[in-house]
C-alpha cells in the first residue's frame, strides 16, 4: 500500500513539475489568435501582419481584443520580418512605411549612442547609453568604459561566426565593412532585417531582463542573449545563402543552431507546443506541423 501511494505521489510531482516548467506564454497565444483570425477571414493578412509588428514595437496600437494582459517576449521576430519581405510588394504603401519605420528607425534625438567593435573586428555594435533603449550601464569586468553587457554580446557574436561560418561552413553574410548589431527595447528577443539584397543587420533586445527562465549556469539574462545571437546570426547566413526561401523552416533552422551553439541553455523549451515530441518522444514528428520549434532537434 505504501509503495502504491509513493508511486502515485511521484506521478503527481512529475505532472505538477511539467505544468510549472511550461508556463503560459501570452506571446505565443497572441500569434495563434492573430493567425486564426486571418485564416477565418476576421482579419486580412495585412492587418494580421501589422498586429504582429505592433506587438513588438507599439503594443498600445493593438485593438483591445488582441491586446494580452502581459507582453511576454516573442522569440520569432525574424519570422515576422520574413513574412513582410515576402509580401512587401502586395502591401499598401502605408503599411510598408509603418513597418519600415519600425525596422529602420530614425537617427536618435537626445539619446546618446556609442559603438564597439568585437574582438574579431567583424561586428560593430551600436548601442544607446541613455533613454528607453539603453543597454545596462554596468562596467566592472573590466572597467574600461564599455558596458559589460555589450562586451559579452560581442563575444557571443564572434563565437557564432567562428562556429557557424568557420567551423560548420555556412555562408557568411556580407561585411560592409562590419556586420552591424543594434539594440532595442521591444517585445522580441531579436530580429534580423534586410538592408539590401543579402545584406542584413541584427537588432537584439537591449537587456534580456525578465525573460522566461533557461538552464544557463551564468543566469537567464546571459542564456537568452547567447541563444538569440546564435539564432539571429543563422538567419543572417540563411539570407546570404537562400534569400530565406525555406519557408517555415527558416525559423526551425535558426532554433536548431541554438541547440548546436549553446546546447545547455534550452531557452526554446519555453516555446514548444504542449505534448511535443521533445516531452513525449513517441509523438509523431508532424504533430505540430512541419516547421514548428520541436522539429529543430531532428535537423
Amino acid at each position: 500500500m505504501h509503495r502504491r501511494l509513493l508511486v502515485l505521489l511521484l506521478v503527481f510531482v512529475l505532472v505538477a513539475g511539467q505544468a510549472l516548467a511550461a508556463p503560459r506564454n501570452q506571446g505565443a497565444e497572441f500569434l495563434a489568435k492573430v493567425d486564426a483570425a486571418v485564416s477565418q477571414g476576421e482579419l486580412t493578412f495585412e492587418q494580421g501582419l501589422l498586429f504582429k509588428f505592433y506587438y513588438g514595437f507599439e503594443p498600445e496600437r493593438l485593438p483591445a481584443e488582441f491586446r494580452p494582459a502581459e507582453f511576454s517576449p516573442l522569440k520569432n521576430g525574424t519570422e515576422i520580418v520574413w513574412e513582410f519581405e515576402a509580401q512587401r510588394d502586395r502591401l499598401s504603401p502605408a503599411t510598408v512605411e509603418t513597418i519600415d519605420r519600425y525596422l529602420n528607425p530614425a537617427p536618435p534625438g537626445r539619446e546618446v549612442t556609442a559603438t564597439y567593435l568585437s574582438p574579431s573586428g567583424r561586428f560593430r555594435l551600436t548601442y544607446y547609453t541613455s533613454g528607453g533603449d539603453a543597454v545596462p550601464a554596468t562596467d566592472v569586468d573590466p572597467a574600461n568604459g564599455i558596458p559589460d553587457f555589450v562586451e559579452k554580446v560581442a563575444t557571443y557574436c564572434d563565437y557564432s561566426w567562428d562556429l557557424e561560418i568557420t567551423t560548420m561552413g555556412f555562408t557568411a553574410p556580407p561585411l560592409t565593412p562590419y556586420y552591424e548589431i543594434g539594440f532595442e527595447n521591444m517585445s522580441y528577443y531579436g530580429y534580423t532585417t534586410v538592408v539590401s539584397g543579402t545584406q542584413t543587420r541584427i537588432v537584439l533586445h537591449n537587456d534580456f531582463l525578465g525573460f522566461p527562465p533557461n538552464d544557463d549556469p551564468e543566469g537567464n539574462q546571459w542564456g537568452a542573449a547567447k541563444v538569440t545571437v546564435a539564432h539571429e546570426f543563422k538567419h543572417a547566413s540563411q539570407r546570404a545563402q537562400s534569400y530565406w526561401s525555406e519557408g517555415g523552416w527558416v525559423e526551425v533552422d535558426a532554433t536548431w543552431m541554438e541547440d548546436i551553439a549553446y546546447d545547455y541553455v534550452n531557452d526554446y523549451y519555453n516555446y514548444l507546443p504542449s505534448g511535443s515530441p521533445i516531452s513525449h518522444p513517441a509523438t509523431s514528428l508532424d504533430s505540430g506541423g512541419s516547421g514548428s520549434y520541436e522539429d529543430c532537434v531532428w535537423q
